[in-house]
């Protein structure tokens, strides 16, 4: 996982809840898959499994599928978590893996802050999470 820093700023891949944020209203509990297959790519769920009803949003390589990155797409990308079954190698989990790719924090006079990657991209690639 690479860290950015820059002045008083650094990455941290989970969320913080600001002073005074009620711990209930906060965290979130969502329904887990009941797949036991490394892959939620079979289906040996429930069609009641999370995967199966919001869909699998990678492919094999971790990349956003064609109809996720469709201009105007409004899909809701919903990713395994702790209450799941499957495998943390599940193709359906790929933000919690945190960064794979090489950032740069970078300040504009005009622009303000902003990122960019030190190497290419692939179409769909995760690159970070980004709350602010």
């Amino acid at each position: 996982m690479y860290k950015i820093y820059l002045y008083q700023f650094q990455y941290v891949p989970c969320n913080i809840p600001s002073n005074g944020t009620p711990r209930e209203l906060f965290e979130h509990s969502f329904e887990g898959c009941q797949c036991s297959s490394e892959s939620c790519q079979n289906s040996d769920c429930d069609i009641l499994c999370t995967c199966h009803t919001h869909g699998l949003w990678y492919n094999s390589d971790g990349l956003l599928l064609p109809e996720a990155l469709t201009p105007g797409s409004r899909a809701l990308v919903q990713e395994c978590h702790n209450a799941c079954k499957c495998s943390t190698t599940c193709i359906n989990r790929v933000v919690q893996h945190g960064i794979r790719v090489q950032l740069e924090l970078v300040v504009d006079a005009t622009k303000g802050f902003s990122v960019r990657t030190l190497e290419p991209l692939k179409r769909g690639q995760f690159v970070c999470e980004y709350a602010g």
